[in-house]
């Protein structure tokens, strides 16, 4: 690339976003709980529909930015401009835009099938680019323009490459509690873009076979937070809960989450994959299946344990002689105790014996008992 490649014609890119807009006005309001006083049903609903629109406009404009992050999830958008500030007149002006993400090549402007005829000194040509960033990773964007001028046969051509970012604005972690017939799925979402972001949407992708429901939306109220705006401020924290059934012994999951920021569009999170291997089950449990919250000292007391046998032979269980227990079963018993002192108490030491095949397992989970 010499010196008199680049005289003729000049490459200005410049990335484009949203307008930003103040986040207390609408994200908080509900349109449809505003009373009126002339009770006309048909006039909510038709203000509605208009401040719906308005939004959905206001969206879909983009303007110039100098500063801002680029995440992953949304769309970036781009504006070029070649312009031809010399004397001579630019022909065949050919432009050719690729954005490079790890090793994926995506191609977003190519106008070699129908070039530019003719660049007339002081003339211009643009366009827009728009391209969803999935991943997170070091993006090149990579212009290159190529054109004839009317003085020589040889082609000129120039290169142009802009560098940055994307990252994702959410941090995920999760956990995973397997329960006899479900999975409960405790996703938390940390804003880590250092700016406000509002989350539009949080659902769970289950593979086939698998339904999943969202537990901290409960009715009537679902719609209005399992679809709603929570404004994030930086460094906040959301926590989402799923039940997933039935609960598979390795669980494949892909969470999504819809978004935006103040400075771009709407953005999904569809790249976190929830994977998982409990525990193995033991073949025997011991359940507290009830117990008082308090007693009183020096009083006996009783609990009620069950226990459940997971193997598939029967098990021979010794606690003062508790009998046969059969296979994929459980049984309940009670059992007497008494507390010497005040305070607060755990219940430890009682232990289930199989006779059989010497597998012995305590009480899961521990439980805690006031006396006074």
């Amino acid at each position: 690339m010499t010196t008199d490649d680049r005289e003729y014609l000049s490459l200005k890119v410049m990335r484009l976003s949203q307008p930003s807009w103040d986040p207390q006005l609408w994200p908080l309001v509900a349109l449809n709980g505003i009373n009126h006083e002339d009770g006309d049903s048909r006039l909510a609903t038709a203000e509605e529909s208009i401040t719906t629109k308005w939004l959905e406009g206001a969206h879909a404009l983009l303007l110039p930015i100098t500063q801002g992050r680029v995440f992953s999830g949304e769309a970036f958008s781009a504006y070029i401009n070649i312009a031809n500030p010399s004397t001579t007149q630019a022909i065949n002006v050919k432009l050719k835009v690729e954005l490079l993400l790890g090793r994926s090549r995506s191609l977003l402007f190519d106008n070699s099938d129908d070039p530019i005829r003719s660049l007339d000194p002081d003339d211009s040509f643009d366009c827009t680019i728009v391209h969803h960033i999935q991943e997170s990773g070091t993006c090149m964007l990579v212009c290159s323009i190529s054109h004839y001028v009317a003085s020589s046969t040889e082609p000129k051509s120039f290169k142009k490459s802009f560098k940055f970012t994307a990252q994702s604005p959410f941090k995920v972690t999760h956990s995973i509690m397997h329960l006899q017939d479900k999975a409960v799925v405790e996703c938390v979402l940390h804003n880590v873009s250092q700016q406000f972001v509002f989350l539009n949407e949080a659902s769970v992708l289950c593979s086939e076979g698998l339904e999943c429901t969202r537990l901290d939306c409960a009715a009537p109220l679902s719609d209005s937070l399992c679809k709603g705006v929570f404004n994030f401020r930086p460094k906040d924290c959301f926590s989402v809960l799923f039940a997933i059934c039935p609960a598979t012994p390795q669980l494949r999951l892909e969470d999504i989450t819809k978004w935006r920021t103040a400075s771009g569009g709407v953005g999904t999170l569809s790249d976190y994959l929830l994977t998982n291997e409990p525990t193995p089950m033991q073949p025997l449990e011991v359940r507290l299946a009830s117990f008082p919250p308090s007693v009183q000292v020096d009083c006996p007391f009783t609990i009620e344990l069950e226990i459940i046998n997971r193997m598939h032979t029967t098990s021979d269980l010794v606690l003062s002689a508790l009998g046969c227990l059969g296979p994929q079963s459980s049984t309940k018993f009670t059992f007497e105790m008494q507390c010497l002192e005040p305070g607060f108490h755990s219940i430890r030491g009682i232990r289930v014996c199989d006779s059989k095949s010497q597998h012995s397992v305590g009480i899961s989970p521990p439980c805690h008992i006031l006396a006074f």
